[in-house]
């Protein structure tokens, strides 16, 4: 350890004309016990913190001042950098008061010419980013960077959707999140072939972030899709991931069905940023829902229509919420609106 104090004191030694390189060649001095060398360090730190006051500059020994950045500057990362070294040093600042306190206890005061030091600016420096605020210029521009990303990334995602939704215009002026439901399930319904689930899943995702249906929705018309394609499974010719995925619900254990190929088969499935944000929380739910809903495999899964399914499935989910009680959130995470769940399951 002293070897490596040595080694960093010889560094430090070198760039002394950087003043965050002073306080970390006293602190090795320190720690190496030099007591003298420190003592020295102590004298042109002080020496340097009083030029830079002079000029009106600002060093370490003074606290951090609100300061409005200005994203425009050229400069205008300029005080996260002090912000940063400040805490690099801070061991080293403490040092510095911690002299600057026995001096006064032996002398009675510190020098006149060092009046000029702030008290806790260790502590100040720990909370310093607070001290900053971006111009409310700034602020704007940064809500309207941000806004164009999200339309940005809106309008590229529309164009994908497009291809497979003609219906997109119409759906873009439903401004009743009922009626965008409605939409939603006959697309779904219509479909024969399903041969893309992701398609749907990315649909949601573009209402959402449209702010054309609310979270809520969104995962219970996710769970209505996979329901729905599950159905067709056994309708169109694809029986084997029917039969395979019911008789995990049915048959296994939950413990055994996250750590099953099974779900595997139905992780597999694409998910969209919304629903594998929520993660394992959103299949174990559904294979939950599977083991409730059917009592064997070889039953096939009838869902009524999409509103009765609503009230079905939200009064499912207050049960789930009765009995795993705090559990709940921890297990399915995408689920933080119980006050919307209940209401909804007592109307």
């Amino acid at each position: 350890m002293q070897k490596d104090y040595d080694k960093a004191a010889a560094i430090f030694k070198t760039l002394r004309q950087f003043l965050p390189a002073l306080y970390m060649e006293m602190l090795c001095c320190y720690h190496l016990g030099h007591e003298k060398k420190r003592s020295d360090l102590h004298d042109l730190i002080l020496k340097e913190e009083y030029r830079l006051w002079q000029e009106k500059r600002i060093g370490f020994l003074v606290k951090i001042l609100p300061e409005s950045i200005n994203l425009n500057s050229p400069e205008w990362n300029k005080p996260f950098y002090k912000f940063a070294h400040s805490r690099e040093i801070s061991e080293g600042i403490a040092l510095i008061y911690k002299y600057l306190d026995q001096y006064e206890q032996k002398h009675g005061n510190i020098p006149q010419w060092l009046k000029f030091i702030d008290a806790g600016v260790v502590e100040e420096a720990k909370q310093g980013l607070s001290a900053w605020q971006l111009l409310e210029e700034s602020k704007q521009e940064l809500e309207q960077f941000k806004l164009h990303l999200k339309q940005k990334g809106l309008s590229e995602l529309r164009q994908s959707l497009f291809q497979y939704f003609p219906e997109i215009p119409r759906l873009d002026h439903l401004a009743d999140s009922a009626a965008v439901e409605r939409t939603f399930v006959q697309l779904v319904k219509a479909d024969k072939a399903w041969q893309n689930l992701e398609k749907y899943q990315l649909l949601l995702e573009y209402l959402l972030h449209k702010n054309q249906l609310p979270a809520q929705s969104v995962i219970i018309l996710n769970y209505y899709t996979y329901l729905l394609w599950l159905e067709s499974c056994k309708k169109s010719g694809k029986p084997a991931v029917f039969k395979k995925v019911l008789e995990s619900a049915t048959k296994a254990s939950l413990g055994t069905i996250v750590g099953s190929t099974v779900l595997q088969t139905v992780v597999s499935l694409p998910l969209s940023a919304f629903t594998s944000g929520v993660g394992a929380g959103f299949i174990t739910l559904l294979v939950e829902y599977l083991k409730h809903e059917i009592k064997s495999s070889d039953e096939e899964i009838s869902l009524p229509d999409y509103p009765q399914f609503k009230a079905d499935f939200i009064r499912y989910i207050s049960e789930m919420m009765d009995e795993h009680g705090d559990m709940f959130y921890a297990r399915y995470p995408m689920f933080n609106y119980e006050n919307w769940v209940r209401q909804q399951a007592n109307a």
